[in-house]
């Protein structure tokens, strides 16, 4: 006679796999997630330095830069700036290229010394999320903002530029003088 083996069903043998699966896949979460937590995204806190030659402004809230033997491009996080093409109403009703203006102003300060971008992410366009700073300007989205040629888009690492887009406002600077369409309703409407 064969040795005595207990009636095993198969729900507890299926119970048992299972049980073990959630175990082997929670530990690789774990290691997963200690790996990122010491190593930490490559791109955020990234520095990017330039100095004017070769920074271009693509438009009010973004830019490329050299760097070693290519090009980066730069997108000033927690702004939303003008299209290149996009126009904006004066006090008076009368046109005028608000896109236009907020690309210059940008290629304005891009040429000041001291360029310096801290990277917070990247996006889905391989634009590196930055905030940025000059030796003249500390911080080039906030500028952008204050002279009402960006508006605060509230995204990111960083507090949103609210109190800079209120005195915008308040003063009527800028796109704030007259009607305009966000840029984010701009581009719906004319897409590329």
């Amino acid at each position: 006679m064969p040795p005595y083996r207990p009636y095993r069903s198969s729900r507890s043998s299926w119970r048992a796999r299972l049980t073990r699966w959630l175990r082997s896949t929670l530990a690789i979460i774990i290691l997963l997630a200690a790996a990122w937590y010491l190593w930490g995204d490559p791109i955020g806190g990234e520095q990017l330095a330039a100095s004017g030659n070769g920074v271009r402004a693509i438009d009010g809230d973004s830019f490329t830069m050299p760097i070693n033997s290519g090009q980066v491009t730069i997108r000033l996080e927690g702004i939303d700036a003008p299209e290149y093409r996009q126009t904006c109403a004066r006090a008076d009703g009368s046109p005028w290229p608000c896109g236009g203006e907020a690309f210059a102003a940008l290629s304005a300060v891009l040429r000041e010394p001291g360029l310096t971008c801290t990277v917070a992410a990247e996006d889905q366009y391989q634009r590196r999320i930055a905030r940025c700073t000059t030796t003249r300007t500390p911080d080039i989205g906030a500028a952008m903002v204050t002279r009402g040629l960006a508006i605060a888009n509230g995204r990111g690492d960083f507090p949103p530029y609210w109190q800079e887009q209120e005195r915008a406002e308040d003063a009527r600077t800028g796109i704030w003088q007259g009607r305009f369409d966000r840029p984010a309703d701009w581009r719906r409407a004319h897409p590329r």
